[in-house]
């Protein structure tokens, strides 16, 4: 199979299993929320979102690892794939004992995490629990790069799509039975536990295991390629997973649910976003870099403006407009102020998204130290937004900082600093970035007008103006987004497939 059907392939895998954990998600919150209640399913996010800051010990290990091993696979070298496994193997072990001590000092904190003492001794179970599971996939990461280094993502989501449903099918299982949360956590172990076996047996299948020896020599490029995707994963963090302590500190645990649901919902469209464009336009825009085309490259960018500004602009008009009465319809009453967050966070969202390939780009110019020190500082400005935000006027204190902290971030400094990697001027890029919101967002804006009389908590009244919607959408981009030369290449291929 060729590269590009591998990448193809790999790409739309990802788009499956991330289809696959949204349905899991849906069918699971809303007993989640029946049968732990709001201050229980509260806890729960909160002890979740304490234990992926543990992600952090990865350091960037795992994506400076794949690219390695990639490369020594690409050059045929048996020899160097050997080193990089064996010093990949050295750092993981090392890795998983330092989250296991990292885990016992967050048991140790569960009382600054979680105030309520009701809570606090499962708190300290289920943080022991998900901590310990965190450390076992640390010692077995090797085989997860072994797989992603050859580029083997069906085995990859084949393994977390039965995680997927033997997780779910456990959590609904426990939870109509009235468990809580230590138990959850146990269910969450044991679908890791067979997650992590298929890994590694499809990982030994892919590539036999080595007994090389790490080697020091490899250690300081492994780890200064890793920095910067390090501090990039502590800005994200930073960003999107402080926002429960804050709000559990200065709010109560029983608001994180409501803030929680409203942010879900943004960056689930985001993930979307990111599986069908991510990898394709990173490869491509690789491959114009590497024939030393910055002028290609800079209209080819460009071009790509045109693809992802409509359809942040259609996932905008469909969120805002659907959202707030599917998550009332979805979760209850209780939920309409989700709604009123999720309005909030849409605007910069969508400022983000329509810009999406300014990312691939940094990456395919190896300009993204620019854009990674500058989500670093946003990812601590925010959060310290936040706290400062919330002490005053509560819940939608996060909201508002997560707001202005997108708004300065995707409405300043990245179009700036595109600029000044295009060598383009200010104007241009406006110009670029613009037009398509001039040519779809006031015919977005009737679409949601049309949709509005089926905008009831019902799922058969949501799907109308789903389908509404996207009606409007098709037809837009069909007469004003594309060309007549790209209508009949579009059309020409429609024909061709049997």
């Amino acid at each position: 199979m060729s590269l590009q059907r591998k990448i193809l392939r790999g790409s739309t895998l990802n788009l499956l299993d991330h289809a696959a954990r949204v349905g899991s998600m849906l069918v699971v919150t809303p007993l989640m929320v029946t049968q732990l209640g709001l201050e229980g399913y509260g806890v729960w996010l909160v002890l979740t979102a304490a234990v992926s800051f543990l992600t952090l010990l990865d350091g960037g290990i795992t994506l400076s690892g794949t690219r390695y091993l990639a490369r020594a696979l690409g050059r045929g070298d048996a020899a160097e794939a050997e080193r990089v496994t064996g010093t990949l193997h050295w750092l993981y072990r090392r890795i998983g004992l330092a989250c296991l001590a990292a885990t016992a000092l967050l048991a140790l904190a569960v009382p600054w995490l979680v105030r309520d003492p009701v809570w606090q001794q499962a708190g300290r179970l289920v943080l022991l629990a998900l901590g310990g599971s965190m450390a076992l996939r640390f010692f077995l990461r090797i085989h997860l790069v072994v797989l992603k280094s050859h580029l083997r993502y069906d085995r990859i989501v084949a393994a977390s799509l039965v995680k997927i449903l033997v997780q779910t099918g456990l959590i609904l299982w426990l939870l109509t039975r009235g468990h809580g949360l230590v138990v959850l956590a146990l269910a969450q172990i044991l679908s890791d536990l067979i997650d992590q076996g298929l890994v590694v047996a499809f990982s030994r299948r892919t590539q036999p295991a080595a007994r090389a020896r790490a080697c020091r020599n490899l250690l300081p490029e492994l780890l200064r390629f890793s920095g910067l995707a390090f501090l990039n994963t502590t800005g994200q963090q930073l960003r999107s997973r402080i926002d429960p302590f804050v709000l559990s500190a200065f709010v109560g645990v029983a608001s994180v649910p409501i803030y929680n649901t409203g942010l879900r919902l943004a960056t689930l469209f985001a993930d979307v976003f990111n599986a069908v464009m991510g990898g394709t336009l990173l490869a491509g825009f690789s491959q114009i870099e590497g024939r030393g085309g910055m002028t290609s490259l800079r209209d080819k960018f460009l071009l790509s403006l045109r693809v992802s500004v409509p359809l942040a602009l259609f996932g905008a008009a469909g969120l805002t407009t659907i959202g707030p009465a599917f998550l009332v319809r979805w979760l209850g009453p209780e939920f309409s102020e989700s709604g009123q967050i999720l309005r909030v966070l849409i605007p910069p969202y969508t400022l983000w998204l329509m810009q999406f390939p300014a990312g691939s780009l940094f990456l395919s110019l190896n300009r993204h130290h620019l854009i990674t020190r500058l989500t670093f500082v946003a990812g601590l400005f925010n959060a310290l937004l936040s706290a400062l935000l919330a002490s005053q006027i509560g819940l939608h204190g996060v909201v508002w900082a997560t707001f202005i902290d997108m708004t300065l971030f995707y409405g300043i400094a990245v179009p700036l600093l595109l600029c000044r990697v295009l060598d383009l001027s200010l104007v241009a890029y406006l110009r670029a970035l613009l037009r398509p919101v001039l040519k779809v967002g006031l015919i977005l804006a009737a679409g949601a007008w049309l949709a509005a009389p089926w905008l009831q908590p019902k799922y058969a009244s949501l799907a109308v103006a789903g389908l509404i919607q996207g009606t409007v959408f098709a037809v837009t981009t069909w007469f004003l987004l594309l060309n007549g030369e790209e209508r009949r290449a579009l059309r020409q291929r429609l024909q061709r497939r049997p």
